[in-house]
């Protein structure tokens, strides 16, 4: 039976229904590893050394943690970024690691409004001064005066970042009758409806009444918002900050509001925590703060609960005639497999395309001396059956929707596969959609299809219902080549609207900082073509002979070797083209690549 060890906060409810013995362990408020608790208490060492999966949010799951749990296969961690998990560590041994994106979303977005309209209508400073004693009967109308604020009917809210939280935002915004402009790069326009507009950050900043951040903090994010950023800003306009602040300049920030340039800021979160008691901040009139609380919530532990419980079944899912079952069957099923039959063939291929981390072998069997490396997703970097039984069953049910948006990318994808499939010119959506479904069934490469795909699994991402999955090798190997400075694309069938997206939420944390640049058959051309590569080393700027390609694609090893590219195979155990006949040399996992400038 599956052992799981939770040490996170967890619903009991959720905990009693999950697919194997649950051990539960309150986690240690300073975050010390587990291994260092199993250590000190034999009752926890005995559990952990027979724990399958751990659920953790503050404990380390380390190399001590990982040496205290030798049949560990799994660790979920309650949060958006896995940072209390040593990532590397686990890809040694063949660790899977999970997250639970999203969890604290809905929560986050009911406080940036709360924070928002605590700003806009001064309501901490009106508190504070009633609760001084101020109100006298001498001008019982001074407050009406003093505490005057704006009303949010019709006001511009630009959101910065339509993830799981902006997105919600947006959502909740409107409910005020409020007009919304985004900035992300990642969405396309519609994604978020036809009532929001899309802009450039600039745009947005010169033109919105209040600003509101919700990107993940990334080195391209760092400073986003910095003096010329805030100088775009008007003087009657507001900025609130409830996701990270070191996406703000502080000594820009501090500026602006020394000298009243805008009217005023709503901040949760500090480059300082906690803020010093001689904090500028402190003594600013026009600044509302909140000690980074927006996912201080109750929900928060049972939303946590709910994705790990999807993962967990995920990974182990419950005997077909099992009564035990994730306390969300749906959801579970929307972010995972359909049903008990896929998400049983998903978990088997999982375990065959995973090498048993005490069996795999660590040894060099294939060299490049390349300045770029470019890489395949499906059967590459990422298992097959993931992507053609998880997100094709996402995609499925949503194709009528998209197709009935209005947009110049889903028109000309519409009229493309009508083209494509044979249909009337006058096809309905429903039509359509069905002819795609066709498609997908039969995993054909259609450009129409991949667009609509990209757009759907894009906004999946994004609202923190799907997620991505690389192989465990993956991600170390990428951080390596990076860090020796060589660079990295990614040359997929998908189109580069899914491609980004699948990058940015890996399990492992955001790879897109790593990536130079993507490209799909829209932008490159077909992948069994030469001339595709020959355009991709144009756009890189680089030698065909000083680029290195990785696929599991024997006719893609063809074409690329034909336009005079390096070129590995991958072939992988449990893969489509496990053991075809490839003209490059060909390994098992990224650990036997060898990269040098």
């Amino acid at each position: 039976m599956t052992r799981i060890v939770i040490t996170a906060p967890f619903d009991p409810r959720i905990a009693a229904e999950l697919p194997g013995e649950v051990v539960t362990a309150s986690e240690a408020e300073t975050g010390q590893s587990l291994g260092a608790r199993a250590a000190a208490d034999p009752v926890f060492a005995a559990a952990l050394a027979e724990a399958d999966v751990v659920i953790a949010e503050l404990d380390r799951i380390d190399d001590d943690a990982l040496a205290a749990a030798p049949r560990l296969s799994l660790v979920v961690a309650c949060r958006a970024n896995p940072a209390n998990v040593d990532l590397a560590a686990c890809a040694a041994r063949g660790v899977e690691v999970r997250t639970t994106p999203g969890r604290n979303a809905d929560v986050t977005a009911d406080f940036t409004l709360a924070l928002l309209l605590a700003t806009v209508r001064h309501v901490p400073a009106a508190s504070a001064w009633l609760r001084a004693g101020n109100w006298s009967g001498d001008d019982v109308f001074e407050p009406y005066a003093r505490f005057r604020g704006i009303g949010l009917s019709g006001r511009q809210l630009g959101v910065v970042g339509g993830g799981a939280v902006g997105r919600r935002v947006v959502r909740r915004a409107q409910g005020f009758g409020m007009r919304i402009a985004v900035y992300d790069p990642f969405l396309t326009p519609g994604a978020l409806g036809d009532d929001v507009q899309h802009l450039e950050l600039d745009d947005l900043l010169a033109t919105s009444d209040i600003v509101t951040l919700h990107v993940p903090l990334t080195p391209e994010t760092t400073g986003l918002i910095a003096a010329r950023e805030l100088a775009l800003l008007r003087p009657d306009a507001y900025l609130v900050n409830a996701g990270r602040a070191a996406l703000v300049d502080r000594d820009a920030l501090l500026a602006v509001l020394r000298e009243g340039r805008i009217a005023g800021a709503g901040f949760d979160v500090f480059h300082d925590e906690p803020l010093s008691p001689d904090d500028e901040l402190l003594r600013l009139p026009n600044v509302t703060l909140t000690p980074h609380i927006a996912g201080a919530s109750d929900d928060v532990v049972v939303e946590h609960s709910r994705l790990a419980a999807a993962a967990v079944v995920s990974v182990f899912p419950p005997p077909p005639s099992s009564s035990s079952a994730s306390p969300h069957p749906d959801e579970v099923r929307e972010a995972t497999a359909p049903d008990a039959e896929s998400r049983t063939q998903a978990a088997s291929h999982r375990e065959a395309s995973t090498p048993d981390p005490h069996e795999r072998e660590h040894h060099v069997t294939a060299t490049a001396t390349a300045d770029v490396v470019v890489l395949d997703i499906e059967g590459t970097t990422s298992a097959a059956g993931f992507i053609l039984g998880d997100l094709y069953d996402y995609a499925r049910p949503r194709l009528d929707e998209v197709l009935g948006r209005d947009g110049d990318t889903v028109r000309a994808a519409r009229a493309d596969a009508i083209a494509e499939t044979g249909l009337d010119a006058d096809a309905s959506d429903a039509e359509i959609a069905e002819a795609l479904r066709g498609l997908m069934a039969k995993d054909v490469k259609s450009t129409p299809l991949k667009t609509l795909q990209g757009i759907i699994w894009a906004e999946g991402f994004a609202a923190g219902e799907i997620h991505s999955q690389f192989f465990d090798d993956v991600p170390p190997r990428l951080h390596a080549w990076s860090e020796e400075g060589i660079r990295l694309a990614v040359y997929s069938s998908g189109s580069v609207a899914s491609q980004v997206p699948w990058f940015r939420h890996a399990p492992q944390g955001d790879l897109t900082p790593l990536v130079e640049d993507f490209f799909d058959t829209v932008k490159a051309g077909p992948k069994k073509e030469s001339a595709s590569f020959d355009k991709i080393a144009a756009a890189l700027g680089v030698a065909p002979d000083r680029a290195l390609f990785l696929t599991d694609h024997p006719d893609e090893v063809s074409a690329a070797l034909a336009a005079g590219w390096q070129v590995v195979a991958l072939d992988r155990a449990g893969e489509p083209w496990a053991g075809a006949d490839f003209a490059a040399p060909a390994v098992a996992s990224f650990d036997e690549i060898e990269v040098t400038r």
